[in-house]
């Protein structure tokens, strides 16, 4: 089952997800691929077996691009590094728990609007911590790597806005791709859970429906400013673990 190139299985850093529970920050086996690789999509929140309720939304932070094994072989990071960015994330989810938790009886719109503000402001700390632990030119790539996981939740940061030139009419229609990503990547964790081989056709599927978007939202210069942002293409998994029964025995090389 092949795996095409994505403008990012959404994620990233800027989804508006904010519902299930983020695993304590221990980087994965390296022979396993990760569990958790986009916070794109809303998942549904957990029931209360006191009450038959519906349990308060609990913190989805963005997802950590470094401890895909891929990602954190292009980069070429040490494990000394992995340690050191490990260390990094489980102080700031530790900081910035408290003030997403906050966010939990606020009307969904709001919600999702405030959580989509603190992921940055969360990313842009981890950012400035990781600056002291990468050197120059692994930051610059992993930005990038960031950038186009993102895919057009990245663009809802202002600064890919201003980089990019977007128009009030383009930030219109990048609101309806955000939402429909949203959507999309919902409905294929849901068909990895009974079929993944299934889900893998929808993320291929997904992964060009998304290119096709993105020439309609973008101008021709526009989308050379974004290949300069997102550096060169780079095939992320889907956004679930794929078993080597979905790919004929092994796993599709990343």
């Amino acid at each position: 089952m092949r795996l095409v190139n994505s403008l990012g299985p959404a994620a990233m850093l800027l989804a508006s997800a904010v519902y299930g529970q983020t695993p304590p920050p221990t980087p994965p086996p390296k022979s396993s691929p990760p569990t958790n690789l986009t916070t794109g999509g809303t998942q549904p929140a957990p029931t209360s077996p006191a009450t038959g309720g519906k349990a308060p939304p609990t913190v989805v932070f963005p997802t950590d691009l470094f401890r895909m094994n891929d990602v954190s072989k292009s980069i070429n990071l040490t494990d000394r590094q992995l340690s050191q960015l490990n260390l990094i994330t489980e102080r700031l989810q530790t900081r910035y728990r408290e003030q997403f938790d906050h966010f939990a009886g606020l009307p969904a719109r709001e919600r999702a609007d405030r959580t989509l503000q603190l992921n940055r402001d969360y990313t842009n700390a981890w950012i400035s911590g990781a600056s002291d632990v990468l050197n120059a030119q692994q930051l610059t790539r992993y930005q990038q790597l960031q950038t186009q996981f993102g895919g057009f939740f990245a663009m809802t940061d202002p600064v890919a806005q201003k980089a990019l030139s977007l128009t009030d009419t383009q930030l219109a229609r990048l609101r309806d791709d955000v939402t429909w990503s949203d959507q999309k990547l919902a409905a294929i964790r849901q068909q990895a859970a009974v079929d993944q081989a299934r889900a893998l056709q929808m993320f291929n599927t997904f992964n060009e429906a998304s290119q096709l978007r993105l020439r309609q939202l973008l101008t021709v210069e526009q989308q050379r400013a974004w290949a300069q942002l997102t550096g060169d293409p780079f095939v992320f998994p889907p956004p679930f673990p794929v078993t080597p029964a979905t790919t004929g025995g092994t796993p599709p090389k990343q």
